[in-house]
């Protein structure tokens, strides 16, 4: 089945996708995109993160039932509220954090961990927290990691530097948990969640660690004069920890600034 350049296959008996590549970022990363097509057992049906919506395309999904829901993902949704004008009477679903910058659609409810009764006993619907939980795995990586490293502060050249390794991993492993335990109530939209993502581990990871590589080295006195006191390494050596200490500090920086922009607002918009 072909709707100008999108082809719907068909999977089951009332299920069907279409894939279509998206310039994401400017079109520097094409990403496919998949739109998955529901059918209940009224006839109804659930169109998740829609496609482009063609007149031929349009009446391919009207041949398969009348449309009643559309689900827009936390992540993309383009196409979404093109989808909305030619479907005016449908309801529009929105993931539990979709981008509030979507101001031309109207969403008429948030989905929660449980389906909407029009869907109960057909569709399941599950909250998938996956950058929350991958927080959560690396807040508990890093807590192993400074407990590992205070017992191995007496052999390091400086072990001031240990203890400082130690205390910072534990208070960062914290940190990690209560980010990935508050990361379901942000709202970033897809491209303020990856930065913040990937800043927020790497700040926390780069702080702990990097007073290790002084007590290892036996530097570290220029950016930590407290734990370092006067352990001076090579121009390499305090460069690196140099390097580390700041672009940490200012990756820490910037992930605040997201978190509150990210907790703006009501938690029950949608």
């Amino acid at each position: 089945m072909g709707g100008g350049s999108l082809e719907l296959v068909q999977h089951d008996t009332d299920l069907w996708s279409t894939e279509q590549p998206l310039a994401w970022q400017a079109g520097l990363l094409p990403i496919p995109v998949r739109m998955t097509v529901i059918r209940l057992h009224d006839g109804g049906l659930i169109l998740h993160s829609p496609a482009p919506m063609s007149p031929g395309f349009r009446e391919e999904l009207d041949a398969l039932g009348r449309v009643e829901f559309i689900v827009v993902p936390r992540m993309h949704g383009k196409f979404a509220a093109r989808a909305a004008e030619s479907y005016p009477m449908t309801r529009v679903l929105a993931a539990p954090d979709a981008p509030p910058r979507r101001k031309s659609l109207t969403f008429h409810a948030s989905l929660e961990d449980r389906p909407p009764a029009a869907w109960a006993g057909e569709v399941e619907s599950h909250l998938l927290l996956g950058f929350s939980r991958r927080l959560l795995r690396l807040g508990a990586l890093l807590l192993l990691m400074g407990l590992l490293i205070g017992l191995a502060i007496p052999a390091l050249a400086v072990p001031r530097l240990g203890v400082s390794t130690h205390l910072n991993a534990v208070v960062s492993a914290v940190l990690l948990f209560a980010l990935g335990l508050l990361w379901p109530q942000l709202r970033l939209g897809a491209r303020g969640s990856i930065v913040a993502f990937w800043l927020a581990p790497y700040s926390f990871f780069t702080a702990s660690l990097t007073p290790l590589l002084g007590g290892i080295w036996g530097a570290g006195g220029a950016m930590l004069p407290i734990a370092g006191g006067t352990a001076r390494g090579s121009a390499f050596q305090e460069g690196v920890i140099a390097v580390g200490l700041v672009s940490a500090g200012a990756a820490i920086l910037v992930v605040c600034v997201l978190l509150l922009v990210g907790l703006r607002g009501s938690p029950c918009e949608p």
